[in-house]
């Protein structure tokens, strides 16, 4: 997957930027991450004076579980890699501790280590994702 660059965020409309408090230069440079566990967990090893969770849910459109971040010091949720699903935009980050393409009534885990995801998830098949 190719990540776009600035000019390109710039000028296409296929992410959701509703809050004043991130750039779209900063989701750039969170997108190079290129999975959603692989910035998740950089996102919270990178912030560690703030208060971050990595959340993995069912996503719209999706069959297996995605990696976002909410950081609670800033009262953000932040999605680079939502554009895998075509679920909503490529890229969101939204006010509070809500992932609007989120499956609504299924389980949300949260995670406060890589170590702890890496545990649960290890040799796990495609389709335990979602367990």
């Amino acid at each position: 997957m190719t990540q776009p660059t600035i000019d390109e965020l710039n000028t296409r409309d296929d992410h959701e930027l509703e809050t004043g408090d991130i750039t779209v230069d900063k989701l750039a440079e969170y997108s190079k991450a290129n999975t959603c566990n692989g910035f998740a967990f950089d996102y919270l090893e990178t912030h560690d004076d703030h208060n971050v969770v990595v959340k993995d849910a069912l996503i719209e459109g999706s069959d297996v579980a995605h990696c976002y971040v909410y950081d609670a010091t800033r009262d953000l949720t932040i999605d680079v890699t939502l554009g895998q699903f075509n679920a909503g935009p490529s890229i969101g980050v939204w006010d509070g501790d809500h992932h609007p393409y989120r499956v609504e009534g299924e389980e949300v885990r949260e995670w406060t280590s890589r170590e702890a995801f890496q545990d649960r998830y290890a040799n796990k098949t495609h389709t335990d994702f979602i367990c």
